[in-house]
């Protein structure tokens, strides 16, 4: 009986590695979008700086709780944080592994 038990937060754990990994992927391609827009000479209208606004906040959300999660330090520099990103996607992706 206990096993079954178990069970629930197994699979929860592989549910929140799962957002983990599709979410920190996500702010990836968000980042790299709002990019592209902000380097290009394309007029941007005020939808578009609405929703890259929109983004921005869903990044910093995001970024904040994985850094939360796998020990990222907000203040750190560019070379750290990505060394630290690194770390937590090989992390996630063991985790992912694990659960099969």
């Amino acid at each position: 009986m206990n096993k079954i038990e178990d069970e629930p937060i197994g699979t929860e754990k592989c549910e929140q590695i799962n957002v983990d990994a599709n979410c920190a992927a996500l702010s990836v391609i968000l980042l790299s979008h709002i990019k592209q827009h902000l380097v290009s000479e394309k007029i941007i209208s005020a939808q578009e700086i609405a929703a890259f606004a929109s983004a921005l906040d869903n990044i910093q959300h995001i970024h904040n709780e994985l850094a939360t999660r796998y020990g990222i330090k907000p203040k750190e520099s560019c070379n750290e944080v990505k060394i630290a990103i690194a770390d937590a996607f090989n992390k996630i992706e063991m985790d992912r592994q694990c659960c099969g």
